[in-house]
């Protein structure tokens, strides 16, 4: 067993599996997740604090060291914190962890879905608790996966290699050993809103569910990706995309269109001619089960903890957002809400009043104190 201790809070599918995947490399695991979800913390307890993974790789039964929805005990002496769970869930957990911080610690969302490390910066910056700990992002979890039950994951695919930033960025570098230990192939990017724009969930889940909701609600044999992707949403996908990758470009990054980076990342075998076909092509995208309520983290969080994050800073940019504006304006209307003002707003990223050159040094340098 590893020296190394790793805290995941989470209790979802993606920190279950990254959770037994890392205890199975030998490092020390604890499980947290809050009092909420003491359900799902009482069951692995009493599976003798174990996860159970399948699929790929066939790992099996793997025991973590601590399973608790005790935050003080999880965190102690842990030398990465990594939060996996949705990201309307960033926000009341980052205040829980900030009574906790210490300097010195390392606080990784995994994955930010859109701005989330700078929402969890700005809640430890307005705590006071942000000077000497570490901040970061990796832009996508390292393993596609789903839940088969209350301890046990399915695995599909395991990322080839993975991105990460730090914020501030000028701490990327330093940061990146550690992550490469734990992690394998992680790869460098120029700052977290390069990770975050380079979230493929935005064109890959709000559009669908939108143009689906009538046959998503209710439907206990939804697929997603299989039935809710034809030709004409793929174009409305294409449509979002393209707005994605014209904000990126102007803040200097080079965004993949989202068939490249599903290729990319393992999630597609082959790039055809358009993102339906490539799209057709991906066995776990074509088996995956769909959500069966608009009450489902494609839209609660995808829409506005993600694509709001586009439209902010296409505001900021000068870049035309559209059809990502219309997506948010319809998708409230649908769960009648306001995403426009209950998501990453500008206030919530830390950003508000800043033009792009002001932004992209922030990016860089951090909060005051942190230069």
């Amino acid at each position: 067993m590893s020296t190394k201790k790793i805290c995941i809070l989470g209790t979802g599918s993606g920190a279950m599996a990254v959770s037994g995947f890392l205890a199975h490399k030998g490092f020390d695991v604890s499980l947290w997740d809050d009092g909420d979800f003491t359900d799902n913390i009482r069951a692995i307890q009493e599976h003798e604090s174990c996860i159970e993974l399948t699929g790929e790789g066939h790992i099996g039964k793997i025991r973590l060291r601590q399973v608790t929805t005790d935050m003080a005990q999880a965190v102690s002496k842990a030398a990465m914190i990594l939060l996996i769970m949705p990201s309307f869930a960033f926000g009341v957990t980052a205040r829980k962890l900030a009574a906790h911080l210490k300097p010195g610690m390392k606080v990784y969302v995994c994955c930010g879905s859109t701005g989330g490390a700078l929402e969890i910066a700005k809640i430890f910056h307005d705590s006071g608790k942000l000077q000497g700990v570490c901040v970061g992002e990796f832009s996508e979890l390292p393993l596609g996966c789903f839940k088969t039950g209350p301890t046990s994951v399915r695995i599909n695919t395991v990322v080839p290699y993975n991105e990460f930033s730090a914020f501030p960025a000028k701490d990327t570098e330093k940061l990146l050993p550690e992550i490469q230990e734990v992690f394998g192939d992680v790869r460098p990017l120029r700052d977290v809103l390069e990770s975050a724009l380079a979230n493929g969930n935005i064109v890959c889940h709000g559009p669908v569910v939108m143009l689906n909701a009538a046959g998503t609600e209710g439907n206990p044999d939804n697929h997603h990706y299989r039935d809710g992707i034809t030709p004409s949403v793929a174009r409305v996908m294409d449509a979002v995309d393209t707005e994605r990758i014209a904000v990126g470009k102007v803040l200097g990054y080079k965004i993949l269109p989202i068939a490249e980076s599903c290729v990319a990342s393992g999630y597609c075998p082959k790039l055809l001619e358009n993102t339906y076909l490539t799209f057709r092509t991906s066995q776990d995208f074509m088996t995956a089960p769909g959500p069966t309520t608009l009450h489902h983290r494609y839209m609660t969080e995808d829409i506005p903890y993600s694509a709001l994050v586009v439209s902010v800073l296409g505001r900021v940019t000068g870049v035309p957002t559209p059809v990502t504006d219309a997506m948010i304006t319809v998708c409230s209307a649908l769960m009648g809400q306001d995403y426009w003002t209950e998501g990453r707003t500008a206030d919530v990223l830390g950003v508000d009043g800043m033009d792009a050159d002001a932004i992209l040094r922030f990016l860089q340098e951090g909060y005051p104190e942190l230069g």
